[in-house]
């Protein structure tokens, strides 16, 4: 009894420091997770199935300017851009359904009332969502930029008098501006997809065609350049060219 007593004792003694062991590693990583989870970059983020924040990192204060007490309990509809409402919606409903949601963008609300760019990507486990946004709002605001600038350059291409094209390595037309029915008396649905040399009198071909071999060895292009091309109608038009 005395024996068997002593085992039992050193027993429970041992699964006691196997425990506390436990106890001790998880502590250790939980400190190491939370570390992590407070110091990130990224706006990391813990929610239930229903759409409600749970935990947020300091991450939210510094790009929405909410306290973060301010976000913690709250609805996400309660932040999301009218506009992205109806998308998000289903983007919630997609991980209460234990679907994965990657690369997932819609805006979400400051406190001085403009809006940020998030993009998401978020992993649903139970009842919890544990998600990572990115804020993206430099880039929306680039890409709108350029989006602008090719829209302007686009309309005046396009209603300008000169002919302006382009063609690919292999000398066939990739795009061409209205201009040229009046100047050849082809539609812009006729040259596009050719190849450019059959419009070029015979006489310049050749020359044309090492000057472009030139072109895409050296990537230089030329200025100045006369060019004799062959109007629909079967006439010569000298054209001065720069490409």
């Amino acid at each position: 009894l005395l024996i068997t007593g002593m085992g039992g004792f050193f027993y429970l003694m041992f699964r006691a420091r196997l425990v506390v062991q436990e106890l001790e590693q998880r502590k250790k990583t939980e400190e190491e997770l939370d570390r992590y989870f407070m110091g990130s970059l990224d706006l990391l983020c813990i929610a239930d199935t229903e759409g409600y924040f749970r935990k947020l990192n300091p991450e939210w204060e510094r790009t929405l300017g909410y306290a973060i007490h301010e976000l913690e309990g709250h609805h996400v509809m309660d932040f999301v851009h009218p506009d992205d409402r109806e998308a998000t919606l289903a983007a919630v409903d997609n991980l209460s359904r234990q679907k994965e949601i990657l690369n997932f963008v819609n805006r979400y609300l400051c406190k001085d009332g403009t809006y940020r760019w998030l993009e998401w990507r978020s992993y649903p486990s139970g009842n919890r969502i544990h998600a990572i946004a990115r804020d993206i709002t430099q880039r929306k605001q680039t890409e709108e930029t350029l989006r602008e600038s090719e829209n302007k350059y686009r309309q005046l291409v396009e209603i300008t008098t000169d002919w302006v094209w382009a063609i690919d390595l292999e000398a066939v037309h990739t795009y061409s501006n209205p201009t040229i029915s009046q100047l050849l008396g082809y539609q812009v649905s006729e040259v596009v997809g050719t190849n450019a040399m059959p419009l070029i009198h015979p006489e310049d071909e050749q020359p044309v065609s090492d000057m472009l071999k030139h072109c895409i060895e050296q990537k230089v292009g030329w200025q100045n350049v006369a060019i004799r091309w062959l109007h629909k109608d079967g006439s010569v038009r000298l054209f001065e060219s720069a490409a």
